[in-house]
């Protein structure tokens, strides 16, 4: 009798890989166009530079709420196991769910000297398509894809952590590459369940 064939676990960027491949695909130029209408229009209403600031809370409380409805569907399609530790949290919003949702190959790093602080570096950034952001007051203070760090809290919540995600770089500012710090805060209380059929 032969023995039974042993399974490989698939590691988080096999799983955002496979779960991107079978996903309906959007056009990427049509997105991005669609996103930075609403960041022009947003910015042509800045009457001062503190508005700038302004901008930047309304892309993450979008992004928030967005990443609410999201985790689920992440849940159900990923593969995934689910986050036990906030580690696996952030492997799963770098390695699994930027690629799963928008083709981003990430990469992730834990801060020196926290354990509970991860960097996200990715190079390509589909929001950002086809944008160059003038110099002054919106190229020193805009987080242009900031609606990306308040997707990831959205849905991190859900799933029983509190976090905070912020950029520290940005391509569109002349960083080299883009990235968003994802700090540890506390569980939440109530979380969201996913039934699995």
């Amino acid at each position: 009798m032969a023995a039974p064939a042993r399974t490989t676990a698939a590691s988080p960027a096999q799983l955002g890989e496979a779960a991107f491949d079978s996903n309906v695909k959007v056009s990427a130029e049509f997105f991005a166009l669609t996103y930075g209408a609403l960041v022009q229009q947003m910015a042509e209403e800045l009457s001062q530079e503190d508005d700038v600031e302004l901008v930047n809370q309304q892309l993450y409380n979008m992004g928030h709420r967005i990443g609410a409805r999201l985790i689920e569907e992440y849940s159900v399609r990923s593969g995934a196991a689910p986050c036990r530790s906030f580690t696996q949290a952030a492997e799963g919003v770098a390695l699994v769910g930027l690629r799963m949702f928008l083709g981003v190959s990430a990469e992730l790093t834990q801060v020196k000297d926290s354990a509970d602080t991860f960097a996200i570096s990715f190079h390509d950034n589909p929001l950002a398509l086809f944008v160059e952001l003038p110099d002054g007051t919106l190229k020193e203070h805009l987080w242009y894809s900031n609606l990306l760090c308040g997707v990831i809290t959205g849905a991190l919540s859900l799933v029983g952590f509190q976090a905070e995600a912020r950029f520290s770089r940005d391509k569109l500012r002349g960083d080299a590459k883009n990235e968003i710090v994802l700090h540890f805060k506390g569980r939440e209380r109530e979380t969201f369940q996913v039934e699995r059929s």
